[in-house]
């Protein structure tokens, strides 16, 4: 199975990543920032791009059969992760879409 990973490098993301490759899925996984992914395999393919911006992630979605979101918010940002528009388009292009929708949680 083809899958995309967004929110890749964060905690939850790169459990995610791993036990996947560990499954001998084949994984794309989208960060803001991939070279923070320190994973390598030769099923795994990183990807450089903004998760709310579609045209950036619409090109990853071709061939994909499943998407796990685990973009998580940060304290610092008012956005919910994931715009409806965004998992239409996840969930057009996919025969899966796993939505993991997370909020920070911190100590003040």
């Amino acid at each position: 199975m083809k899958i995309l990973v967004a929110g890749a490098t964060g905690t939850v993301g790169q459990h995610v990543v791993k036990q996947g490759l560990s499954r001998g899925h084949a994984i794309t996984a989208v960060a803001r920032h991939p070279e923070r992914l320190k994973t390598t395999d030769q099923n795994l393919t990183k990807v450089a791009a903004d998760i709310l911006d579609p045209a950036a992630i619409e090109p990853q979605l071709n061939g994909i059969d499943a998407v796990i979101s685990t973009v998580g918010v940060g304290a610092s940002k008012a956005q919910p992760p994931c715009t409806r528009k965004e998992r239409r388009a996840c969930s057009a292009a996919c025969r899966s879409t796993v939505l993991n929708a997370s909020w920070s949680s911190h100590r003040r």
